[in-house]
Protein backbone atom coordinates (compact mmCIF):
# COMPACT_ATOMS: atom_id res chain seq x y z
CA UNK A 1 0.00 0.00 0.00
CA UNK A 2 2.99 2.24 0.79
CA UNK A 3 4.42 2.03 -2.75
CA UNK A 4 1.35 2.01 -4.47
CA UNK A 5 0.38 5.99 -3.36
CA UNK A 6 4.57 6.94 -3.53
CA UNK A 7 4.23 5.39 -7.11
CA UNK A 8 0.76 7.13 -7.96
CA UNK A 9 1.26 10.91 -6.76
CA UNK A 10 2.79 11.85 -9.93
CA UNK A 11 -0.45 11.01 -11.45
CA UNK A 12 -2.88 13.87 -10.95
CA UNK A 13 -0.20 16.76 -12.01
CA UNK A 14 2.73 15.73 -9.54
CA UNK A 15 -0.56 16.11 -6.60
CA UNK A 16 0.04 19.72 -7.15
CA UNK A 17 -3.53 20.35 -6.67
CA UNK A 18 -5.81 21.29 -3.02
CA UNK A 19 -7.67 18.26 -3.87
CA UNK A 20 -4.74 15.69 -5.00
CA UNK A 21 -2.39 17.14 -1.74
CA UNK A 22 -5.16 16.76 0.09
CA UNK A 23 -5.54 12.81 -0.77
CA UNK A 24 -2.02 12.18 -0.48
CA UNK A 25 -2.07 13.85 3.11
CA UNK A 26 -4.93 11.90 3.83
CA UNK A 27 -3.83 8.74 2.48
CA UNK A 28 -0.20 9.18 4.60
CA UNK A 29 -1.43 9.90 7.12
CA UNK A 30 -3.89 6.83 7.76
CA UNK A 31 -1.09 4.74 6.91
CA UNK A 32 0.87 6.41 9.75
CA UNK A 33 -1.75 5.62 12.02
CA UNK A 34 -2.05 1.69 11.06
CA UNK A 35 1.36 1.10 11.25
CA UNK A 36 1.56 0.76 15.14
CA UNK A 37 -1.13 -1.52 14.51
CA UNK A 38 1.06 -4.02 12.27
CA UNK A 39 3.64 -3.80 14.65
CA UNK A 40 1.36 -5.24 17.43
CA UNK A 41 -0.05 -8.14 14.84
CA UNK A 42 3.52 -8.97 13.49
CA UNK A 43 5.89 -8.85 15.94
CA UNK A 44 8.87 -9.70 13.51
CA UNK A 45 8.30 -6.60 10.96
CA UNK A 46 10.66 -3.93 11.13
CA UNK A 47 11.06 -1.38 12.57
CA UNK A 48 13.11 1.57 13.40
CA UNK A 49 13.09 3.67 16.68
CA UNK A 50 12.41 7.23 16.82
CA UNK A 51 15.94 7.56 18.98
CA UNK A 52 18.02 6.71 16.29
CA UNK A 53 16.67 9.54 14.33
CA UNK A 54 16.03 11.97 17.43
CA UNK A 55 17.68 14.86 16.29
CA UNK A 56 16.26 15.32 12.88
CA UNK A 57 12.98 14.29 14.51
CA UNK A 58 13.35 17.40 17.34
CA UNK A 59 14.54 19.60 14.65
CA UNK A 60 11.21 19.10 12.28
CA UNK A 61 9.32 19.31 15.79
CA UNK A 62 10.10 22.65 16.28
CA UNK A 63 10.04 23.89 12.79
CA UNK A 64 6.61 23.12 12.90
CA UNK A 65 5.64 24.76 15.87
CA UNK A 66 7.05 27.95 14.94
CA UNK A 67 5.27 27.38 12.21
CA UNK A 68 1.96 27.35 13.79
CA UNK A 69 3.27 29.94 16.58
CA UNK A 70 3.22 32.04 13.42
CA UNK A 71 -0.20 31.87 12.90
CA UNK A 72 -1.51 32.64 16.39
CA UNK A 73 -2.58 35.68 17.35
CA UNK A 74 0.08 36.08 20.08
CA UNK A 75 2.67 38.43 18.99
CA UNK A 76 2.66 42.48 19.45
CA UNK A 77 1.20 44.59 16.28
CA UNK A 78 4.55 46.10 15.84
CA UNK A 79 5.94 42.99 14.81
CA UNK A 80 3.85 42.92 12.09
CA UNK A 81 4.75 44.34 8.40
CA UNK A 82 2.98 47.93 8.64
CA UNK A 83 1.11 47.80 5.24
CA UNK A 84 -0.38 44.44 6.00
CA UNK A 85 -1.50 45.61 9.55
CA UNK A 86 -3.37 48.55 8.12
CA UNK A 87 -5.07 46.09 5.58
CA UNK A 88 -6.15 44.09 8.32
CA UNK A 89 -7.31 46.55 10.60
CA UNK A 90 -9.33 47.81 8.06
CA UNK A 91 -10.59 44.42 7.15
CA UNK A 92 -11.17 42.92 10.98
CA UNK A 93 -12.04 46.46 12.50
CA UNK A 94 -10.01 45.98 15.18
CA UNK A 95 -6.81 46.89 16.25
CA UNK A 96 -5.16 43.69 17.11
CA UNK A 97 -4.38 41.58 13.39
CA UNK A 98 -5.57 38.49 13.72
CA UNK A 99 -2.38 37.29 12.40
CA UNK A 100 0.36 39.09 13.03
CA UNK A 101 3.26 37.40 11.97
CA UNK A 102 1.52 35.05 9.16
CA UNK A 103 0.91 37.43 6.23
CA UNK A 104 -1.49 34.92 4.41
CA UNK A 105 -2.64 32.92 7.76
CA UNK A 106 -4.88 30.95 5.81
CA UNK A 107 -1.51 29.28 3.54
CA UNK A 108 -0.07 28.72 7.21
CA UNK A 109 -2.37 24.82 7.92
CA UNK A 110 -1.67 23.87 4.28
CA UNK A 111 1.82 24.42 4.50
CA UNK A 112 2.08 22.35 7.89
CA UNK A 113 0.01 19.44 6.29
CA UNK A 114 2.14 19.30 3.39
CA UNK A 115 5.23 19.39 5.74
CA UNK A 116 3.77 16.25 7.93
CA UNK A 117 3.06 14.25 4.38
CA UNK A 118 6.49 14.86 3.92
CA UNK A 119 7.46 13.65 6.87
CA UNK A 120 5.22 10.62 7.35
CA UNK A 121 6.36 9.34 4.07
CA UNK A 122 10.05 9.46 5.16
CA UNK A 123 8.72 7.79 8.34
CA UNK A 124 7.16 5.06 6.42
CA UNK A 125 10.11 4.93 4.77
CA UNK A 126 12.47 4.33 7.69
CA UNK A 127 9.79 1.75 8.67
CA UNK A 128 9.68 -0.17 5.13
CA UNK A 129 13.15 0.39 4.79
CA UNK A 130 14.65 -1.71 7.87
CA UNK A 131 14.40 -4.91 6.05
CA UNK A 132 16.37 -5.17 2.91
CA UNK A 133 13.57 -7.14 0.55
CA UNK A 134 11.51 -4.60 1.24
CA UNK A 135 13.62 -1.79 0.41
CA UNK A 136 14.85 -3.66 -2.57
CA UNK A 137 10.88 -4.19 -3.73
CA UNK A 138 10.37 -0.34 -3.27
CA UNK A 139 13.29 0.81 -5.27
CA UNK A 140 12.80 -1.57 -8.20
CA UNK A 141 8.89 -0.45 -7.96
CA UNK A 142 9.78 3.16 -8.31
CA UNK A 143 12.59 2.58 -11.46
CA UNK A 144 9.75 0.66 -13.31
CA UNK A 145 7.05 3.52 -12.33
CA UNK A 146 9.62 6.07 -13.52
CA UNK A 147 10.19 3.96 -16.76
CA UNK A 148 5.94 4.26 -17.24
CA UNK A 149 5.54 7.91 -17.20
CA UNK A 150 8.50 8.55 -19.26
CA UNK A 151 7.19 6.13 -21.88
CA UNK A 152 3.60 7.89 -21.52
CA UNK A 153 5.35 11.52 -21.57
CA UNK A 154 7.29 10.24 -24.79
CA UNK A 155 4.33 8.92 -26.18
CA UNK A 156 2.02 12.50 -25.97
CA UNK A 157 5.76 14.39 -26.67
CA UNK A 158 5.55 11.78 -30.77
CA UNK A 159 1.85 12.65 -30.59
CA UNK A 160 1.75 16.34 -30.90
CA UNK A 161 2.75 17.12 -27.41
CA UNK A 162 -0.57 19.07 -26.73
CA UNK A 163 -2.21 17.44 -23.48
CA UNK A 164 -1.70 16.35 -20.14
CA UNK A 165 -4.15 12.67 -18.66
CA UNK A 166 -6.55 14.10 -21.74
CA UNK A 167 -6.44 17.57 -20.90
CA UNK A 168 -4.97 20.37 -23.14
CA UNK A 169 -1.86 21.38 -22.23
CA UNK A 170 -1.44 25.24 -21.39
CA UNK A 171 2.40 25.35 -20.72
CA UNK A 172 5.64 23.94 -21.57
CA UNK A 173 3.63 22.44 -25.33
CA UNK A 174 7.51 22.14 -26.78
CA UNK A 175 8.65 20.18 -23.82
CA UNK A 176 8.15 16.91 -22.39
CA UNK A 177 5.95 17.07 -19.14
CA UNK A 178 4.61 13.27 -18.24
CA UNK A 179 1.90 13.94 -16.38
CA UNK A 180 3.08 17.40 -14.36
CA UNK A 181 3.16 20.86 -15.80
CA UNK A 182 6.31 22.13 -15.34
CA UNK A 183 8.89 20.73 -17.25
CA UNK A 184 11.43 21.01 -14.35
CA UNK A 185 9.72 19.50 -11.98
CA UNK A 186 9.14 16.25 -14.51
CA UNK A 187 12.77 16.18 -14.93
CA UNK A 188 13.86 16.37 -10.95
CA UNK A 189 11.07 13.21 -10.86
CA UNK A 190 12.47 11.44 -13.91
CA UNK A 191 16.39 12.26 -12.29
CA UNK A 192 15.18 10.82 -8.96
CA UNK A 193 13.79 7.60 -10.84
CA UNK A 194 16.67 6.81 -13.03
CA UNK A 195 18.99 6.94 -10.30
CA UNK A 196 16.59 3.92 -8.75
CA UNK A 197 17.01 2.12 -12.33
CA UNK A 198 20.95 2.58 -12.08
CA UNK A 199 20.60 1.41 -8.32
CA UNK A 200 18.32 -1.95 -9.48
CA UNK A 201 21.04 -3.01 -12.27
CA UNK A 202 23.86 -2.17 -10.12
CA UNK A 203 22.42 -4.33 -7.51
CA UNK A 204 22.19 -7.35 -10.06
CA UNK A 205 25.52 -6.54 -11.52
CA UNK A 206 28.08 -7.63 -8.57
CA UNK A 207 32.01 -7.25 -9.61
CA UNK A 208 34.01 -7.71 -11.36
CA UNK A 209 31.79 -8.02 -14.34
CA UNK A 210 32.69 -9.29 -17.95
CA UNK A 211 31.43 -9.09 -20.84
CA UNK A 212 29.75 -12.55 -21.00
CA UNK A 213 28.20 -11.73 -17.54
CA UNK A 214 26.67 -8.85 -18.81
CA UNK A 215 25.16 -10.60 -22.08
CA UNK A 216 23.60 -13.12 -19.96
CA UNK A 217 21.84 -10.05 -17.51
CA UNK A 218 20.74 -9.29 -20.56
CA UNK A 219 18.48 -11.81 -20.84
CA UNK A 220 17.38 -11.62 -17.04
CA UNK A 221 14.91 -8.97 -15.16
CA UNK A 222 18.17 -6.60 -15.59
CA UNK A 223 17.26 -5.52 -19.29
CA UNK A 224 13.78 -4.85 -18.12
CA UNK A 225 15.14 -2.03 -15.37
CA UNK A 226 17.72 -0.95 -18.64
CA UNK A 227 15.18 -0.17 -20.66
CA UNK A 228 13.38 1.78 -18.15
CA UNK A 229 16.71 3.95 -17.51
CA UNK A 230 17.06 4.39 -21.51
CA UNK A 231 13.65 5.62 -21.51
CA UNK A 232 13.49 7.58 -18.72
CA UNK A 233 17.38 9.13 -19.67
CA UNK A 234 15.50 9.93 -23.46
CA UNK A 235 12.52 11.60 -21.65
CA UNK A 236 14.73 14.14 -19.40
CA UNK A 237 16.82 15.29 -22.12
CA UNK A 238 13.40 15.87 -23.64
CA UNK A 239 11.80 17.99 -20.70
CA UNK A 240 14.55 20.50 -21.81
CA UNK A 241 15.21 21.74 -18.85
CA UNK A 242 18.88 22.75 -18.30
CA UNK A 243 18.46 23.01 -14.27
CA UNK A 244 17.02 19.48 -13.90
CA UNK A 245 19.23 17.19 -16.49
CA UNK A 246 22.42 18.82 -14.49
CA UNK A 247 21.24 18.51 -11.47
CA UNK A 248 20.91 14.63 -12.18
CA UNK A 249 24.64 14.75 -13.74
CA UNK A 250 25.43 15.63 -10.42
CA UNK A 251 23.68 13.01 -8.64
CA UNK A 252 24.96 10.14 -10.84
CA UNK A 253 28.06 11.08 -10.47
CA UNK A 254 27.92 10.95 -6.69
CA UNK A 255 26.40 7.53 -6.89
CA UNK A 256 29.29 6.59 -9.30
CA UNK A 257 31.61 8.03 -6.88
CA UNK A 258 29.99 6.16 -4.02
CA UNK A 259 29.73 2.60 -5.86
CA UNK A 260 33.20 2.93 -6.48
CA UNK A 261 34.03 3.84 -3.12
CA UNK A 262 32.17 1.12 -1.73
CA UNK A 263 34.59 -0.89 -3.50
CA UNK A 264 37.23 -0.34 -0.71
CA UNK A 265 37.41 -2.13 2.90
CA UNK A 266 34.55 -1.01 4.79
CA UNK A 267 36.27 1.56 7.37
CA UNK A 268 38.43 4.98 7.40
CA UNK A 269 39.40 4.20 3.48
CA UNK A 270 36.30 4.22 2.45
CA UNK A 271 35.07 7.07 4.69
CA UNK A 272 38.16 8.97 3.41
CA UNK A 273 37.11 8.66 -0.08
CA UNK A 274 33.25 9.82 0.21
CA UNK A 275 34.35 12.69 2.32
CA UNK A 276 36.63 13.84 -0.91
CA UNK A 277 34.27 13.09 -3.20
CA UNK A 278 31.54 15.25 -1.53
CA UNK A 279 33.95 18.37 -1.47
CA UNK A 280 35.16 17.70 -4.75
CA UNK A 281 31.06 18.20 -5.53
CA UNK A 282 30.63 20.83 -3.55
CA UNK A 283 33.77 22.64 -5.29
CA UNK A 284 31.97 22.31 -8.72
CA UNK A 285 28.63 23.58 -7.09
CA UNK A 286 30.20 26.00 -5.79
CA UNK A 287 31.93 26.99 -9.42
CA UNK A 288 28.83 26.52 -11.72
CA UNK A 289 26.96 29.09 -9.91
CA UNK A 290 29.44 31.25 -9.69
CA UNK A 291 29.85 31.29 -13.49
CA UNK A 292 26.40 31.45 -13.63
CA UNK A 293 25.94 34.66 -11.60
CA UNK A 294 29.03 36.10 -13.55
CA UNK A 295 27.58 35.55 -17.13
CA UNK A 296 26.52 38.57 -18.49
CA UNK A 297 24.61 37.29 -21.42
CA UNK A 298 21.60 35.64 -19.50
CA UNK A 299 18.89 35.51 -21.00
CA UNK A 300 15.66 37.55 -19.83
CA UNK A 301 14.01 34.43 -17.82
CA UNK A 302 17.08 33.68 -16.04
CA UNK A 303 18.33 37.60 -15.42
CA UNK A 304 14.47 37.91 -14.13
CA UNK A 305 15.04 35.09 -11.73
CA UNK A 306 18.42 36.85 -10.71
CA UNK A 307 16.25 39.62 -9.67
CA UNK A 308 13.82 37.54 -7.60
CA UNK A 309 16.69 36.34 -5.82
CA UNK A 310 17.68 39.66 -4.82
CA UNK A 311 14.12 40.92 -4.07
CA UNK A 312 13.86 38.12 -1.81
CA UNK A 313 16.98 38.71 -0.10
CA UNK A 314 16.13 42.02 0.59
CA UNK A 315 12.50 40.71 2.23
CA UNK A 316 14.56 38.34 4.33
CA UNK A 317 16.61 41.44 5.67
CA UNK A 318 13.74 42.96 6.76
CA UNK A 319 12.50 39.67 9.24
CA UNK A 320 15.29 37.65 9.25
CA UNK A 321 14.04 35.73 12.50
CA UNK A 322 10.29 35.37 12.15
CA UNK A 323 9.63 35.60 8.85
CA UNK A 324 6.39 36.20 6.96
CA UNK A 325 4.57 32.84 7.57
CA UNK A 326 4.82 29.49 6.01
CA UNK A 327 3.30 29.90 2.43
CA UNK A 328 3.36 33.93 2.35
CA UNK A 329 6.10 34.27 -0.38
CA UNK A 330 3.27 35.03 -3.20
CA UNK A 331 1.64 37.66 -1.13
CA UNK A 332 4.79 39.38 0.19
CA UNK A 333 6.27 39.60 -2.91
CA UNK A 334 3.55 41.24 -4.62
CA UNK A 335 3.82 43.96 -2.85
CA UNK A 336 7.75 44.40 -4.37
CA UNK A 337 7.55 42.97 -7.89
CA UNK A 338 8.72 45.84 -9.83
CA UNK A 339 6.39 46.95 -12.78
CA UNK A 340 8.75 45.38 -15.50
CA UNK A 341 8.14 41.97 -14.32
CA UNK A 342 5.51 41.09 -15.95
CA UNK A 343 4.93 37.61 -15.27
CA UNK A 344 3.45 36.63 -11.49
CA UNK A 345 6.12 34.94 -9.51
CA UNK A 346 4.37 32.67 -6.45
CA UNK A 347 7.29 30.70 -5.94
CA UNK A 348 10.98 32.35 -5.45
CA UNK A 349 12.42 29.32 -7.72
CA UNK A 350 14.88 29.21 -4.58
CA UNK A 351 13.70 26.70 -2.10
CA UNK A 352 16.18 27.59 0.68
CA UNK A 353 15.48 31.77 -0.24
CA UNK A 354 11.53 31.05 0.27
CA UNK A 355 12.14 28.96 3.29
CA UNK A 356 13.91 31.90 4.87
CA UNK A 357 11.35 34.09 3.74
CA UNK A 358 8.45 32.37 5.13
CA UNK A 359 9.93 30.70 8.22
CA UNK A 360 13.00 33.14 8.80
CA UNK A 361 16.50 31.84 8.90
CA UNK A 362 16.61 30.37 12.08
CA UNK A 363 13.68 27.88 11.40
CA UNK A 364 14.40 27.34 7.56
CA UNK A 365 18.16 26.68 8.92
CA UNK A 366 16.83 23.96 11.58
CA UNK A 367 14.77 22.47 8.55
CA UNK A 368 17.73 22.44 5.96
CA UNK A 369 20.34 20.73 9.16
CA UNK A 370 17.59 18.19 9.71
CA UNK A 371 17.79 16.91 6.12
CA UNK A 372 21.43 17.11 6.24
CA UNK A 373 21.65 14.83 8.82
CA UNK A 374 20.07 12.48 7.77
CA UNK A 375 22.47 12.83 4.00
CA UNK A 376 25.17 12.38 6.36
CA UNK A 377 23.49 9.19 8.07
CA UNK A 378 23.35 7.99 4.55
CA UNK A 379 27.25 8.78 4.07
CA UNK A 380 28.43 7.25 6.65
CA UNK A 381 25.91 3.85 6.18
CA UNK A 382 27.81 3.46 2.75
CA UNK A 383 31.34 4.01 4.34
CA UNK A 384 30.41 0.98 6.80
CA UNK A 385 28.28 -1.12 5.45
CA UNK A 386 29.20 -4.44 3.98
CA UNK A 387 26.37 -5.31 2.09
CA UNK A 388 22.82 -3.26 0.84
CA UNK A 389 25.25 -0.39 0.97
CA UNK A 390 23.38 1.19 -2.64
CA UNK A 391 20.70 1.79 -0.51
CA UNK A 392 22.24 4.47 1.47
CA UNK A 393 24.35 5.46 -1.30
CA UNK A 394 21.31 6.31 -3.61
CA UNK A 395 19.31 8.18 -0.82
CA UNK A 396 22.68 10.33 -0.64
CA UNK A 397 22.45 10.89 -4.36
CA UNK A 398 18.80 11.84 -4.90
CA UNK A 399 19.38 13.71 -2.10
CA UNK A 400 21.94 15.90 -4.08
CA UNK A 401 20.40 15.67 -7.13
CA UNK A 402 16.96 17.35 -5.52
CA UNK A 403 19.12 19.66 -3.28
CA UNK A 404 21.49 20.83 -6.47
CA UNK A 405 17.94 21.51 -8.60
CA UNK A 406 16.22 23.47 -5.40
CA UNK A 407 19.23 26.09 -5.99
CA UNK A 408 17.39 27.07 -9.07
CA UNK A 409 14.04 25.75 -8.77
CA UNK A 410 11.24 24.76 -7.01
CA UNK A 411 10.79 21.41 -7.56
CA UNK A 412 10.34 20.30 -3.69
CA UNK A 413 7.45 22.32 -3.33
CA UNK A 414 5.45 19.84 -5.68
CA UNK A 415 4.25 17.13 -3.10
CA UNK A 416 5.04 14.08 -5.74
CA UNK A 417 8.58 14.70 -6.51
CA UNK A 418 9.14 15.48 -2.46
CA UNK A 419 7.29 12.32 -1.06
CA UNK A 420 9.61 9.90 -3.99
CA UNK A 421 12.43 11.54 -3.12
CA UNK A 422 11.57 11.39 0.83
CA UNK A 423 11.07 7.56 0.12
CA UNK A 424 14.24 7.06 -1.03
CA UNK A 425 16.37 9.24 1.44
CA UNK A 426 14.05 7.43 4.12
CA UNK A 427 14.82 3.82 2.99
CA UNK A 428 18.65 4.73 3.08
CA UNK A 429 18.32 5.89 6.17
CA UNK A 430 17.28 2.65 7.23
CA UNK A 431 19.49 0.52 5.72
CA UNK A 432 22.58 2.67 6.77
CA UNK A 433 22.30 0.54 9.92
CA UNK A 434 23.93 -2.60 10.79
CA UNK A 435 20.70 -5.04 10.84
CA UNK A 436 20.65 -8.40 12.13
CA UNK A 437 19.36 -10.90 8.94
CA UNK A 438 15.90 -11.86 11.07
CA UNK A 439 14.78 -8.23 9.69
CA UNK A 440 14.52 -9.69 6.28
CA UNK A 441 12.50 -12.84 6.95
CA UNK A 442 9.20 -13.18 5.78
Amino acid sequence: MFASVIVLAPLPLGSNRPWSWSLLAGLVGLLCVTWPIVLLADRQAPGVSPRHVAVPLAGFALVITWAALQAAPLWPPEWCAPDWLEAQRQATGTDQPAFPLAIDGFAVPVGIMRLLCYAGVLWLALQHGRSSRRAHRLIDTLALAGGVYAAYGLLVYATGNDSILLMRKWAYRDDLTATFVNRNHYATYAGVTLLCAVSAIMNRLAPPMHLRTLVLHLGRRTALFALSAVIGGAALLASGSRAGIAATLVGGVALAYGRAASAQPPGAARRRILLRGCAAVALLLTLAIGSLVLVRDLDGHFADRLRIYQLTTDLIAARPLTGYGLGSFAAMFATVRPPDILQVWTEAHNTYLELALDLGIPAAAMLVLSVLWLLWACLSGGAVRQRDMLYPLLGGATTVLVGVHALLDFSLQIPAVTVTWAAILGTGVAQSRRHSRSVDQP
